[in-house]
């Protein structure tokens, strides 16, 4: 065991991070996974202050818009370090009220009959394609938002149908799975700048939020850290 003299200045370093972090996430990413992360980073280190960035754009760390991203696009620049940290499962969801005002869909019918809840399709393009592989030909959009957060209240309201990610999705009892057979997947990546990858703050962010995703029931291979 070594001894205290060599433990303390250590300890006081750990206990003593202070400082801003710059995270940059989706909507559905913070809600789900990284504010629970930032909840623990607050409580081990309650000096370190979060801004939290939430867009479906990607911030450009190599610019330094953030200092951390966790987004389902894998970084190409060689001066940002990524890491996969989860596979989330994606699938079509309802609420109860509307199957039972207007039944539940059926597979290979491009949602005939149905009402849809998009992104718009200038920001979201290939939500307009299909949905976990079903066309949306024969449904109707009839509520398009920019916000992760509307799109998933207006599914609770019973205003149409959509893709979601299965873990946030799970956590609202109003909602069903619809075409259960029709699934799609999403890798997170949590990208960090090379330059500050080894920060003290920055790793303990780094840690907390790997934490929370291999607490998700469906956690990815474990991968050895890449530099993108």
């Amino acid at each position: 065991r070594p001894p205290r003299s060599t433990l303390f200045p250590y300890t006081t370093l750990f206990r003593s991070l202070a400082g801003t972090i710059r995270v940059a996430t989706t909507e559905t990413l913070a809600a789900t996974f990284v504010l629970p992360a930032i909840a623990q980073l607050r409580q081990q280190h309650p000096g370190i202050d979060i801004v939290c960035m939430t867009s479906k754009s990607i911030a450009n760390l190599t610019k330094r818009e953030a200092d951390v991203a966790v987004r389902t696009v894998r970084p190409d620049s060689p001066d940002l370090i990524a890491r996969r940290i989860a596979q989330l499962e994606t699938g079509i969801y309802a609420s109860r009220s509307y199957v039972a005002a207007r039944g539940m869909p059926e597979e290979g019918t491009a949602f005939a009959g149905h009402d849809l809840v998009l992104y718009p399709r200038n920001e979201v393009p290939w939500m307009w394609e299909d949905l976990c592989g079903e066309p949306i030909s024969r449904g109707r959009v009839v509520l398009q938002s920019s916000s992760a957060m509307t799109v998933f209240e207006a599914i609770v309201a019973g205003i149409g149908i959509t893709e979601l990610v299965c873990h946030r999705a799970e956590t609202r009892p109003e909602l069903v799975r619809v075409l259960p057979n029709r699934r799609d997947t999403q890798d997170v990546w949590l990208v960090t700048h090379a330059d500050l990858h080894k920060t003290a703050r920055v790793r303990a962010l780094m840690d907390v939020i790997v934490n929370v995703f291999c607490a998700y029931k469906k956690p990815a291979t474990p991968q050895q850290t890449v530099t993108a």
